[in-house]
């Protein structure tokens, strides 16, 4: 497996309009009159995970379910970035992810498609709270809890990135909080809902995962908006039954979601 050492440079998009784009998402392109570099959408996800002896059935079960011709190989690359200060007079709640898709050759060894600084390759992702959990009602009168949701409902701003994204998250507020390669396998469940079993390599370590971890299943949806987000809860609610056996896609809260999902989360 290999990867990149970071590089120093700007962007061409500055970090002011960075943080513009970001903190106002009305001016993204899915509102009349936005900026075409930011998209502003909803995401739904369902987490869980699947110990290494049923992984083959699994993706047997979802090849069945999706089509041989909705598979791929997968693997990205992914730094997370939280706010450097925390608390009420900040979006303490939101985290910012650099995204870049990796190439996995034939013997499975990770390449880069361009080097890591190169333009054009990461995509940054800011996430908004998704739905209040169980988690995060501790304590509360049952009476008062509000139902809980089927899906974990997010909102998602896009931008593709132009330059070296590390170099001016410092700019933005937001500091560095972990970095790690996932590498798996991406099925397409009814067009919409990507779904990748995938193991996660810590970068700063440069080790292999245990053999005995379980992989991590994630089933999002594909960006839509508000009004699209219940047909999307629908297709993974089918999904979650297809899978029911091998794997238990549940709804996670959001400091589990906040560091892609830890075991704990999931065997909770």
């Amino acid at each position: 497996m290999s990867t990149h050492t970071h590089k120093k440079g700007s962007g061409s998009q500055g970090a002011p309009g960075m943080l513009h784009t970001l903190s106002n998402p009305s001016t993204s392109s899915n509102h009349p009159g936005g900026s075409s570099t930011a998209n502003s959408t909803y995401e739904c996800s369902l987490h869980g995970l699947v110990p290494p002896h049923l992984l083959p059935t699994l993706l047997t079960r979802l090849t069945h379910t999706c089509g041989k011709d909705r598979y791929t190989r997968f693997a990205e690359h992914d730094i997370a970035h939280f706010p450097m200060v925390l608390g009420a007079r900040r979006t303490d709640d939101s985290q910012i992810r650099l995204v870049r898709p990796l190439k996995v050759s034939n013997d499975g060894i990770i390449t880069t498609t361009r080097p890591v600084h190169d333009t054009l390759e990461w995509e940054l992702r800011m996430f908004g709270h998704p739905e209040r959990h169980e988690e995060e009602e501790e304590g509360m009168p049952e009476a008062s809890k509000p139902p809980q949701p089927l899906v974990t409902q997010r909102q998602v701003v896009r931008v593709p990135m132009m330059g070296d994204p590390v170099a001016f998250m410092p700019s933005l507020g937001y500091t560095f909080a972990f970095e790690h390669i996932r590498r798996g396998h991406l099925f397409f469940y009814e067009e919409s809902i990507r779904v990748t079993p995938t193991e996660r390599y810590q970068v700063a370590s440069a080790m292999d995962p245990d053999a005995k971890d379980p992989w991590l299943v994630e089933a999002t949806s594909l960006p839509t908006t508000m009004a699209g987000t219940q047909d999307m809860t629908g297709r993974l609610i089918r999904l979650k039954e297809a899978l029911r056996g091998m794997t238990d896609l549940r709804v996670v809260g959001h400091t589990h979601l906040q560091h892609l999902v830890s075991d704990d989360a999931m065997n909770g």
